[in-house]
């Protein structure tokens, strides 16, 4: 009886991906997002009238929604720190777990340093305030209000330019610009930028049309080129 409930959630699956992409902007990591929008559809089955099958569409999308939503704002007092700041923490991440994996040992500051194009002294700033950082979250010690972002930020420089890429005090510069644009500027800009996706296609993944997509497109690019002018 239990099987026959979630007969067909797998057809689900890709308006789970859809609307979770619609949330990639949030600051959480987009798997994070599936997952929390897969327990939301199975909330949805759980409670779903079988009578009501017909209408379970527009049902599940309520509870997959809800279900992320409230995942972010939970979220929301951990993930206040720069998107910037989550992108290179990230990246130093995954090399430190890359590095351990092979030499079966931590790496040093050089090591991330030239592995990441970023000067020594910016990555010892890193490590400074993810210490802080670390100890507000598990030992309520200073307050986020204390941060200076901006101090990291001045001392995030690239070692060497590398062809076809951004120096990484660019690619900062690029994210602060972009988290001035509106949520609706930001998927365009992802979509077609950061995706590849044609104005066609990105107008069908947002459920807009394609001149409303050309027109945001031209206000997003305005205003990034205004912030990134100052």
């Amino acid at each position: 009886m239990e099987k026959e409930k979630f007969k067909g959630i797998e057809s689900f699956f890709p308006l789970v991906e859809k609307i979770a992409r619609k949330y990639t902007f949030s600051g959480v990591e987009f798997e994070d997002l599936k997952q929390q929008g897969m327990l939301g559809l199975v909330e949805a089955f759980e409670a779903c009238d079988p009578d009501r099958k017909k209408t379970l569409t527009a049902f599940a999308m309520r509870y997959i929604e809800g279900a992320i939503k409230h995942y972010i704002r939970d979220k929301s007092t951990l993930i206040r720190y720069p998107r910037w700041f989550k992108a290179l923490s990230k990246k130093i991440e995954n090399f430190i777990v890359e590095f351990q994996e092979k030499y079966n040992r931590f790496p040093n500051i050089k090591e991330i340093s030239d592995a990441l194009n970023v000067q020594k002294e910016g990555i010892r700033e890193f490590f400074r305030l993810k210490k802080i950082l670390y100890l507000q979250y598990f030992e309520e010690g200073e307050s986020e209000e204390n941060i200076d972002y901006n101090q990291l930020r001045a001392k995030i420089k690239h070692n060497r330019y590398e062809s076809f890429k951004l120096p990484i005090e660019d690619v900062i510069t690029l994210y602060n610009a972009i988290d001035k644009l509106s949520d609706l500027q930001k998927r365009i800009v992802y979509y077609i930028f950061f995706r590849g996706y044609t104005q066609k296609e990105t107008a069908k993944e947002v459920g807009i049309s394609q001149r409303h997509v050309s027109r945001i497109k031209k206000e997003a690019l305005k205003k990034l080129k205004g912030e990134l002018k100052d």
